[in-house]
C-alpha cells in the first residue's frame, strides 16, 4: 500500500467556438492515487464542477482516455506541464 500524497490538480485549456482559456490550476487534494486525490477535492470544494470522464463521453468507447475527470470537457492532469499541452 503507498503512502498519501499531496497532488496538484490542473484543468487543460480550451479552444471552442471562438472562445478560448488556458490551462490553470484547480486546487489541490490528498490520497494514494491521483483519482484520490480529485474525490478529496471534490469533498472539499464547493461548486468544483468536476465530473467522471466516462466511456460515453466519446464517439469511440474504446478511445484511450487521458484522464478519469474533466471540468467541462476539459481533462484534469496532476502537473502543469501535461494541462498545458494541448492548448497553452
Amino acid at each position: 500500500m503507498s503512502a498519501a500524497r499531496k497532488y496538484e490538480i490542473w484543468c487543460e485549456g480550451y479552444r471552442a467556438t471562438g472562445e478560448h482559456g488556458t490551462a490553470h490550476l484547480v486546487g489541490t487534494g490528498v490520497g494514494e492515487t491521483f483519482d484520490d486525490a480529485v474525490r478529496d477535492l471534490m469533498s472539499r470544494k464547493k461548486g468544483h464542477g468536476i465530473e467522471p470522464n466516462t466511456p460515453s463521453r466519446y464517439i469511440d468507447e474504446d478511445a484511450n482516455r487521458r484522464s478519469n475527470w474533466s471540468i467541462w470537457g476539459c481533462d484534469l492532469f496532476d502537473n502543469e506541464a501535461a494541462a498545458r499541452k494541448a492548448f497553452g
